[in-house]
C-alpha cells in the first residue's frame, strides 16, 4: 500500500543537509572534514567562475591570478587531507603542498587564506544546498564502502500510529535515497592501472 501526499506537503525533517551548519551537525568526526571540503571547493568555483568580483578582489590584493589558483589548489587539497577528508579509493594522501619549501609553503598558505577572507567577504558564493547534500553524499558512501567508520544516526521526529503503518522507517528512506543519488552521480574511485 502506497501513501499518496498533497501536492504542498512538507516533510517533517530533510533527508539530507540544507545548510553548512546541518551537514557539519550531520557529519559528526568528520564535521571539519566536510566544512572544509564545502568551503574549499567553494571558493575553487568562484575563482574558476571569472566573477567580477573575484578579479577585482585579487587585483585590489595584487595577487596574480595564476598564484592565487595555484594557492588555493595546493593549500585546499591540504587543508582537506588534514581534516580528514576520505580519499575515494581508501589510500592515505600525502599533501604536495608539504612537499615545498617551508617559505613556498608559507607563502601558499597566506595567499590561500587571503583569497579564503576576499571569498568570505564576498558573502561565501557557491556554498549552496546542493555542495552540502553532494558532500554528504560522499561522506556517506564512504561510510557504506567502510573508508571510513559510520555517520552518526539522525534523529528524527517520532512519526504518528498512522504514519509508523504506511511509511518505511526514517534509516530504509535514507538509504535509498543516499544509494539511489550516488549511483546517478556514479560515485566510484578511479581505476588504476599498474
Amino acid at each position: 500500500m502506497s501513501r499518496t501526499y498533497p501536492p504542498d506537503y512538507q516533510p517533517k525533517c530533510s533527508i539530507e543537509p540544507t545548510d553548512l551548519d546541518d551537514l557539519c551537525n550531520r557529519a559528526g568526526p568528520y564535521a571539519a572534514a566536510a566544512k572544509a571540503e564545502v568551503e574549499w571547493g567553494a571558493i575553487t568555483k568562484w575563482l574558476m567562475d571569472g566573477s567580477a568580483g573575484y578579479q577585482a578582489a585579487i587585483e585590489a590584493a595584487d595577487i596574480p591570478g595564476r598564484v592565487a589558483s595555484l594557492s588555493v589548489l595546493i593549500v585546499s587539497k591540504a587543508r582537506k587531507i588534514d581534516a580528514g577528508w576520505p580519499h575515494p579509493s581508501g589510500k592515505v594522501e600525502t599533501a604536495a603542498l608539504y612537499n615545498y619549501s617551508a617559505d613556498a609553503q608559507s607563502e601558499a598558505q597566506r595567499t590561500a587564506e587571503d583569497i579564503y577572507r576576499m571569498w568570505d567577504a564576498a558573502g561565501r558564493p557557491h556554498v549552496d544546498a546542493e555542495r552540502c547534500k553532494f558532500t554528504y553524499r560522499l561522506l556517506v558512501a564512504a561510510a557504506e564502502r567502510g573508508l571510513i567508520d559510520g555517520l552518526p544516526a539522525h534523529h528524527v521526529a517520532p512519526a504518528t500510529s498512522t504514519e509508523q503503518k504506511s511509511m518505511p522507517s526514517h534509516s530504509s528512506l535514507h538509504n535509498f535515497s543516499i544509494h539511489r543519488k550516488i549511483n546517478d552521480r556514479t560515485f566510484s574511485p578511479p581505476s588504476h592501472q599498474g
